[in-house]
């Protein structure tokens, strides 16, 4: 942006111009995200089926896989979010 703004001193092609950029970044940010996203929505579907036919194993035995991330998923949510909200965001940033 301070390249942008370096070349563009006139304050209507500056903003024009950092739109330009801002919506170009946004574009970049956005196809990096459904990259990833996009390879583990088709692994996490798959990932019982091949446990099922590779470990022979029951369906209650195939919740338990899924159990550990649960538990770690319910922690950070609901025990560390209120103390990160009342700690501030300084020292949410340095922790």
């Amino acid at each position: 942006m301070s390249i942008v703004a370096r070349c563009y001193p006139d304050d209507k092609n500056r903003s024009k111009a950092m739109g330009i950029a801002m919506s170009g970044a946004a574009c970049g940010v956005l196809r990096a995200v459904m990259l990833t996203t996009m390879s583990m929505a088709v692994l996490e579907p798959t990932v019982p089926l091949w446990v099922m036919s590779t470990m022979d194993i029951h369906g209650w035995e195939l919740g338990l896989v899924f159990l550990p991330d649960s538990v770690g998923y319910l922690v950070g949510t609901h025990f560390f979010g209120p103390p990160a909200r009342n700690m501030g965001r300084s020292m949410r940033m340095l922790v």
